[in-house]
């Protein structure tokens, strides 16, 4: 519920990044899995559809062969590289660096997928451009990278099927076909490029949009953090207040109202840097203990607010801690002690705000009439508001 943010822009950049990108991949990746398996239903209904209306105007070879050699063959390497793919994108993991080899593996996937296709329709040489596809897909996952290994994998297996493995008895490799391929290459690396523009293009508006969300959250920061002291401005006492409203403290809590003691003197004698050294000191010992239980706000001056969600004993014990540390870290920076006076009272929540903290400050009030130094716990009989 309450946790200071103190602020870094790379990691908050990092962490818009790792928001943005994780969730979109993994449902890119699921999608991507749906058109694979269509693809593997599509060129099973064709070839089904052709050995229907008669594949010998293109082969001649028996039916029980095309059944095989184009029809099971295909469908069930690419069925057994769909289920690889799936089965690496349903592990679940923590780590990072898988999610890239998630969508690595899916890629591939699709490009072996479609290599098959190719090679089982290398008469065809319009069937390359196939290879096309998973470029354009890859655009999605914003790597450049990943698009260059695809591209290099798809212009290798289009080598491979068209000059290396003779699967279609009927192909003749002549210069007219050489030259389709060259062009078709061609086309993959022109794919390629635009690919990585769209890429450049998208990273660069992914850059704006994080860049106006860094100064937003800078903006943000400064408002609700106090700069010198590191705690809560004033601005969060008002949402302290509306979650107590909303029982999240339960029926009672406490609150506690904070003054460091003759912090003009301490300017006076050394500076007002000094001064103001003194206050960051206790911002850092009040941020050791803050959390949902305990939240500290710079109420204004060397005064600080303490909503504590515990009851009065344990507050006060911590608050003596609190007063004793301060105490010691001064005197060891500065050779001086400086002393801590807190009024603390236990707030009601049917009580307006606006009176719960009127009775801390007139706790406050008695710690410094009687010495100061001291932690005061506001008594409706004995202490009155004015």
């Amino acid at each position: 519920m309450y946790s200071i943010n103190y602020f870094n822009k790379d990691e908050f950049k990092e962490s818009l990044i790792e928001k943005g990108t994780i969730p979109l991949n993994e449902k890119w990746r699921k999608i991507h899995l749906k058109i694979e398996l269509l693809v593997i239903f599509v060129t099973f209904v064709m070839e089904l559809i052709i050995l229907v209306i008669g594949y010998k105007k293109y082969i001649n070879i028996s039916s029980s062969t095309y059944l095989i050699r184009y029809l099971l063959t295909p469908v069930s390497i690419n069925l057994l590289l769909y289920l690889i793919a799936y089965l690496v994108n349903r592990y679940s993991t923590n780590d990072k660096k898988f999610e890239n080899i998630k969508n690595i593996v899916v890629n591939i996937s699709f490009v072996i997928q479609i290599f098959v296709v190719a090679v089982v329709h290398q008469y065809f040489s319009a069937v390359y451009f196939i290879f096309t596809v998973p470029i354009l897909l890859s655009v999605i996952y914003g790597s450049i990278g990943m698009a260059a290994i695809i591209t290099i994998l798809s212009i290798f297996c289009i080598m491979i099927s068209a000059f290396l493995i003779k699967y279609d008895s009927d192909l003749i490799v002549n210069f007219a076909f050489s030259v389709d391929i060259l062009l078709i290459e061609t086309m993959i690396i022109i794919f390629f490029i635009l690919a990585v523009l769209i890429m450049v293009y998208i990273r660069k508006k992914q850059e704006k949009l994080i860049s106006t969300m860094i100064d937003i959250q800078t903006l943000k920061n400064s408002i609700n953090v106090d700069r010198l002291t590191g705690v809560y401005t004033k601005i969060m006492l008002r949402e302290f207040f509306e979650d107590a409203k909303e029982g999240l403290f339960g029926n009672e809590f406490c609150i506690a109202i904070c003054d460091i003691d003759n912090l003009s003197n301490v300017n006076n004698e050394f500076s007002h840097t000094a001064g103001d050294r003194i206050l960051n000191i206790f911002g850092n010992i009040l941020k050791r203990y803050e959390s949902n239980n305990f939240v500290p706000i710079r109420y204004g001056g060397e005064e600080f607010v303490l909503g504590i969600n515990e009851n009065i004993d344990k507050a006060i014990r911590e608050l003596n801690q609190i007063k004793e540390r301060f105490k010691r870290e001064c005197k060891d920076e500065f050779g001086k002690q400086v002393s801590l006076s807190i009024g603390i009272t236990i707030a009601d929540i049917d009580k307006a705000p606006p009176h719960i903290l009127s009775e801390a400050d007139v706790a406050l009030r008695y710690a410094k009439q009687s010495g100061k130094d001291k932690i005061s716990i506001y008594d409706e009989k004995t202490m009155k508001i004015d």
